[in-house]
């Protein structure tokens, strides 16, 4: 009995503890909290994109439907919640951006942010209108990052290496939505470390290309040089500051000149006439003849192709040309000696004169020069001639202009040398005359065992 009392004693004590706990009125009842209208849900980035999403709890499908979903957003700041609510408040010039052309489907929302800022934090919240405009409800404030800019780059080599031209490239692959805001491009350099502020060429792809190959055929190089080429990615922040980036690089050497390059005529001055004008490998290379240009100048000008360039010699207030000497070759203003080195030289005007009167100048012929590649056929038509010594051997050329390193007795022009040909007369000669010196010619060099 006394094993049943002490059960019935805690039941017993037990049911008034109960009881005295119902009849208290002053505890407090369960708080269950209402979930939050709008809750972030995923963030997914690019460097210049971000894809937000967001659930809706408790909204009407009318308002879903009927009213306007965003999302504001402002670099990252620890007062974006203020912000946020300034310009739900009614301020429109609160320091954010809103983003309204999202889309609501169902009970989510879904808005891809464009233009964005690589590598930066940014501040941001839903927001949701109903449809009679009364009502703005805010999300909590949340932050992403963008991602840095980082190409994926593969398959970088040179090819077709001469002694003035080699072909480079490379692939380039960056995320399908930055596409648009990147510029890629290929950029050489005689020293390491090239960049777009210390190169000697680039080759630019527009923004917004979506190809992954880059690849060009380079010349004026000089012989038996070093060069560096790497890809490289630049953008334009939103300050207006333009950033590059650069894949590792690769190096690559020119030939030198080869001795075929220089012809013997058979000259009474022993001097050897290029094969080919200062630019071109080899002159009857179909890739060569049709994808390599030669070198053009100003006279006593180092400048390559100098079109658009000024003549460094030459005053336009004074219209007065710089005296830099009456016979300029092998001399600092003698651009075949610059890229050459050795004892290449202009040719002068003697040297012209001997030419002409100690060999046989042949007439035009109609000749084709026929590239194929997988890609593509090219044909490219001209008329070639034959310049023969008294031994057989022989360069080639076409109507082109080329300086000789003579200044003209006037002082304002200097002599060339170009190939003509006489219908009438069915006579083709080697003309000399005298040019300003502003034009833009050719260059043939001449090899002279006697130069120091």
């Amino acid at each position: 009995m006394l094993f049943l009392r002490n059960h019935l004693f805690v039941a017993v004590a037990m049911a008034a503890v109960f009881f005295n706990a119902c009849a208290d009125d002053s505890s407090p009842s369960p708080i269950i909290e209402e979930p939050d209208p709008i809750a972030p849900s995923k963030v997914s980035t690019t460097a210049f994109t971000a894809t937000l999403t967001a659930q809706y709890n408790g909204v009407s499908k009318v308002d879903i439907a009927l009213g306007k979903s965003g999302i504001l957003y402002c670099l990252k700041t620890d007062n974006a919640e203020s912000i946020f609510k300034s310009w739900r408040d009614g301020n429109e010039d609160a320091e954010c951006v809103v983003f309204n052309t999202g889309k609501a489907s169902g009970e989510e929302y879904e808005g891809t942010i464009v233009g964005l800022d690589p590598d930066t934090e940014y501040s941001y919240c839903y927001f949701m209108k109903n449809k009679d405009n009364t009502k703005c409800d805010l999300s909590d404030v949340s932050t992403f990052k963008t991602t840095p800019v980082q190409p994926r780059y593969s398959y970088f080599k040179s090819s077709r290496i001469k002694m003035f031209s080699a072909n480079i490239r490379g692939t380039v692959k960056i995320n399908e939505s930055d596409n648009e805001y990147c510029k890629k491009g290929l950029l050489l350099s005689e020293t390491e470390n090239g960049s777009l502020s210390n190169n000697i060429r680039t080759f630019k792809y527009n923004y917004g290309s979506e190809a992954e190959d880059l690849e060009c055929y380079v010349n004026y190089l000089k012989p038996e040089t070093d060069y560096w080429f790497r890809a490289y990615v630049i953008y334009t922040t939103q300050d207006g500051e333009e950033h590059a980036v650069y894949s590792p690089e690769t190096k690559f050497t020119t030939k030198p000149v080869t001795e075929e390059w220089g012809v013997n005529l058979d000259l009474p001055s022993g001097i050897l006439w290029a094969s080919c004008p200062l630019g071109r490998n080899e002159f009857d290379d179909p890739y060569d003849f049709m994808y390599v240009s030669p070198y053009r100048c100003y006279w006593g000008s180092t400048k390559r192709d100098a079109y658009s360039d000024l003549y460094e010699y030459y005053d336009t207030l004074s219209k007065t040309y710089t005296d830099i000497g009456y016979n300029i070759e092998g001399t600092q203003y003698d651009i075949a000696h610059a890229i050459l080195g050795g004892k290449w030289r202009l040719p002068t005007k003697q040297d012209v004169e001997e030419l002409i009167a100690n060999c046989t100048i042949g007439k035009p012929v109609y000749t084709e020069y026929r590239y194929s590649s997988e890609n593509m056929t090219s044909i490219y038509a001209t008329y070639i001639a034959v310049i023969a010594g008294s031994n057989g051997k022989y360069i080639k050329t076409w109507s082109g202009q080329t300086w000789t390193g003579t200044l003209s007795e006037d002082g304002m022009c200097a002599y060339y040398a170009s190939y003509r040909y006489d219908s009438e007369e069915d006579r083709a000669f080697i003309a000399l005359d005298t040019l300003a010196r502003n034009n833009s010619l050719q260059i043939h060099p001449v090899w002279d065992p006697k130069m120091q």
